[in-house]
């Protein structure tokens, strides 16, 4: 005789905790589960002891419940949605690091994710180019996966959110790096650009189209994945900055890069570092670390790639960052891990 989907709901769940194993049920019980009383004649209350509340009415409203198993050693997360579908079921490893980098079909970006994907983790290649993400992957290789990403249209984070909730429902690493240096005219020098983004010259509509992405798209996504973060054991968010937006170190007359400092990419930086430190005051006592990182002077697209630094070397000491899980939090660093001021 055919089991009931409630005896198949328990089965599953038994067998993965034996197995010291991470379950993940993108479909719940109609009926609802007590866990704590139902199961106790089967030892399952001991592992467990919570209860899932029936019929959740919206994606918002569903429980998100951190167990641990003394016995095991085991930090699990159990997600629920809907009436139960045996075959929904998936379940990954309890090691298993969920990470998202923003900007991550090219450049500084791109290596990060590599890194990640490189280092087990699986990585979810934001990319507001669809395709451009899906090449990347290719490239990228491991359990990297595309994900369509705009951090100034708050649909697509949203739906970035939903994704990542409907497949693992925590992020262990949320890497904010998609920004751009100027939204004028293509094909001009950075010297022209410079020129451009000075004090007296700045255009605010260039200035506010910068900081949509550089700022207020960071605020956006932190936001959003913050609920996902909080659902891990641990968790970090490294913001990918400047040493341009260090206002102790531009105030340096012996600073050569001081002349650098403009009212549009420079500002921005400066006001990322701030968003920076605030997240990091809010979020102390939590498991969730906040840091900032400076990959230098890198060759990239931001910079018509005319910077000092190959991408390689300007992705060290960010791919340091986003690795070290025991780290400390409220940090800015630069190119070999040297501190810098905010």
């Amino acid at each position: 005789m055919r089991q009931p989907p409630i005896a198949r709901f328990y089965a599953a769940i038994s067998k993965v905790l034996r197995q010291g194993r991470l379950l993940i049920a993108s479909e719940g019980d109609s009926s609802g589960i007590d866990l704590d009383t139902r199961y106790a004649g089967q030892g399952i209350a001991a592992r467990l002891g919570h209860v899932i509340p029936a019929n959740p009415m919206s994606v918002s409203s569903l429980p998100s419940i951190r167990l641990q198993n003394p016995s095991i050693q085991l930090r699990s997360l159990i997600c629920i949605f809907g009436p139960l579908s045996y075959k929904s079921i998936t379940v990954m490893q309890a090691n298993e690091k969920i990470a998202l980098v923003t900007g991550a079909n090219q450049g500084v970006g791109f290596q990060i994710a590599k890194a990640l994907a490189d280092n087990g983790y699986t990585v979810y290649v934001g990319s507001r180019n669809a395709q451009n993400g899906e090449a990347a992957v290719g490239e990228i290789g491991g359990k990297a996966r595309a994900i369509q990403l705009d951090v100034t249209e708050q649909h697509s984070i949203a739906a970035a959110a939903a994704q990542v909730q409907r497949d693992f429902g925590m992020l262990n690493l949320l890497v904010n790096n998609a920004a751009i240096s100027h939204a004028g005219s293509r094909g001009r020098t950075l010297e022209e650009i410079m020129a451009a983004n000075r004090p007296s010259a700045a255009s605010l509509t260039e200035m506010r189209t910068v900081w949509e992405t550089n700022v207020f798209g960071v605020v956006a996504m932190t936001q959003a994945f913050l609920p996902l973060l909080r659902n891990a054991p641990a968790a970090r968010i490294v913001n990918v900055s400047s040493g341009l937006g260090s206002l102790t170190m531009n105030m340096d007359p012996s600073n050569p890069w001081r002349t650098s400092f403009d009212l549009v990419y420079g500002s921005s930086k400066t006001a990322l570092n701030a968003i920076t430190v605030a997240f990091a005051i809010e979020l102390e006592g939590t498991p969730i670390k906040v840091n900032a990182v400076s990959p230098g002077f890198t060759a990239t697209a931001l910079n018509n790639f005319q910077g000092t630094d190959t991408v390689e070397e300007g992705s060290r000491e960010p791919i340091r960052v986003v690795l070290e899980e025991d780290g400390p939090t409220g940090t800015f660093t630069g190119p070999e891990s040297v501190v810098f001021p905010w």
